[in-house]
């Protein structure tokens, strides 16, 4: 009972602080990221105070806040899909294919570059074993874009670097959550073998498989969408219910990546999505 009232305050605050941001970001010509995380950094700091001098409000209204009696794979499964799942079923698909090559290049080489080399680097500065360095680097390769693509819209930077920065966003944190399953499965002995070349065999296999799984899904959303009649209700409530079943069939029963079968299955609805809906819906 405690976990759901969790859950259930956690998620009411939240939508009610996204809301109020939006309206802030919007009247103030800032970024939504940065006032979430001046928020998120004044509600933590906030706690201590008002814990010690009203310990049972902080206890009833905040300490789900700050420290919900989840799981940690809840954050994930909760969280994960329907944000990764959005980005990619807003993103212009058209328009990024032609430059597909340096997106992925971004968003899965550049990520396993960065990856390699803070590890590489953090072994030799600190004489930690390479696998657990590695997955220090694999934490830290990618980086939130919302900010920076929120300035490059308000400066007017060039449209083809906003859809590679876009586009990269997408799959990057696929690709370095990809990689930190495959390392957390070779440091503690489970799936991939402690080598490199069964962890490369684990990532291709994961991410392939992401990619494969999700791009069905859409697919199959994609064809059942125009057989609804037209109701925007029952298109929206479909979509809604395709990211947290497709994430946990991925991830939980075909053993490859959830937020890879995630963002394809939103990216193949959003290509496919324009000709198969009203233009109003």
């Amino acid at each position: 009972m405690s976990i759901i009232v969790d859950v259930l305050v956690l998620a009411g605050v939240l939508l009610a602080i996204v809301a109020v941001v939006q309206v802030a970001a919007a009247r103030l010509v800032l970024p939504e990221s940065t006032l979430l995380s001046a928020i998120g950094i004044a509600i933590g700091a906030g706690y201590v105070a008002i814990d010690a001098a009203h310990p049972a409000f902080a206890q009833h209204f905040l300490h789900p806040l700050i420290d919900p009696e989840l799981p940690p794979e809840a954050y994930l499964w909760i969280f994960l899909p329907p944000l990764l799942f959005h980005a990619a079923l807003t993103a212009d698909v058209r328009s990024m294919v032609p430059d597909a090559a340096p997106i992925l290049l971004l968003a899965v080489v550049a990520v396993i570059v960065a990856t390699g080399v803070i590890g590489v680097a953090t072994s030799a500065a600190s004489g930690m074993p390479l696998a657990a360095c590695l997955l220090l680097g694999a934490v830290v390769a990618t980086t939130d874009p919302a900010a920076v693509i929120a300035i490059f819209r308000d400066v007017g930077a060039p449209a083809r670097l906003i859809r590679l920065v876009e586009g990269e966003s997408l799959l990057n944190d696929a690709a370095a959550i990809a990689i930190v399953g495959v390392l957390v499965a070779m440091l503690t002995g489970h799936g991939a073998q402690a080598t490199l070349g069964a962890g490369v065999r684990e990532l291709a296999w994961s991410f392939i498989g992401g990619v494969l799984c999700g791009a069905l899904a859409g697919r199959l959303v994609a064809e059942v969408l125009p057989r609804l009649s037209g109701l925007a209700m029952a298109e929206s409530a479909l979509t809604l219910a395709l990211p947290y079943p497709l994430y946990l069939l991925a991830d939980q029963l075909l053993d490859v990546s959830g937020v890879v079968a995630v963002v394809c299955a939103g990216l193949m609805v959003s290509a496919l999505g324009p000709t198969r809906l009203t233009p109003a819906n």
